[in-house]
């Protein structure tokens, strides 16, 4: 894959998860009725475990492009990106039901410090 695929598919990335998570803190915000906080609760933390699991593939696949040829490395690049931009879209999901912004918050910081840790560049190691 080229770097500037890559860099593409990046921004198209951010963008559907700023867009959903717009979408979803707007509409938490005209709920009708509160949600239950017991089931809230229960999924909240799958959420920060998610968000562990993104920043573990993160240091994982860095580790694994720096051995990899040039050619192959901006694959690795590409899902250390998808596994943090699932942490982000199960934060807007989160917020979709009624959840604070938290995991939101968290997996999109993950997701944008993946562009630094996982540059597109595949010279860069």
């Amino acid at each position: 894959m080229k770097p500037e695929v890559l860099k593409l598919l990046r921004h198209v990335m951010l963008t559907g998860i700023l867009l959903f998570g717009g979408v979803a803190y707007w509409q938490s915000t005209h709920r009708a009725e509160p949600p239950d906080p017991e089931h809230l609760a229960t999924l909240r933390w799958p959420g920060y475990l998610l968000c562990l699991l993104a920043i573990g593939g993160m240091m994982y696949f860095r580790r694994v492009r720096a051995r990899t040829e040039p050619a192959a490395r901006t694959t690795y690049s590409l899902i250390g990106t998808a596994m943090a931009e699932g942490a982000a879209l199960y934060g807007a999901v989160y917020i979709f039901l009624g959840g604070d912004p938290s995991i939101f918050a968290f997996g999109v910081l993950i997701f944008l410090v993946t562009w630094a840790a996982l540059p597109a560049d595949p010279e860069a190691v």
